[in-house]
């Protein structure tokens, strides 16, 4: 049996993480509306500060990593990850679950501002 390299962490299981994104969920929709109006806004804005950090930290390692590239290579960077050893997978693969990590979190508080928000 191969397997690919592991991009998540060795201390918790993926779906530790899946449920743990339900949980949240939930709990968010379940706030009064109007705090969760806030709570979902808070939210949403700082994963998206956060996630567009991480995004322009990833975009800036992978380049330096493989540098230099095809033009047009940062509408698919996700190509070039075959391209990256071990070394610089481990300085490239964290940037990128944090944009990722950014990404799911403002995506749960846009759902907890619609839910709150449709609850008014």
């Amino acid at each position: 049996m191969t397997t690919g390299p592991r991009i998540y962490s060795s201390f918790v299981a993926p779906e530790v993480l899946v449920v743990a994104g339900c949980l949240v969920t939930l709990v968010l929709c379940a706030l009064p509306p109007l705090l969760g109006i806030w709570v979902g806004a808070a939210l949403a804005g700082g994963s998206l500060v956060f996630g567009m950090l991480a995004g322009l930290a990833y975009h800036v390692r992978l380049y330096g990593a493989l540098a230099p590239m095809a033009r047009g290579w940062w509408w698919n960077p996700t190509r070039q990850h075959v391209r990256l050893d071990r070394g610089q997978r481990r300085q490239v693969m964290p940037w990128f679950l944090a944009g990722a990590l950014g990404f799911v979190g403002a995506m749960v508080g846009c759902l907890g501002f619609l839910s709150a928000a449709l609850r008014l």
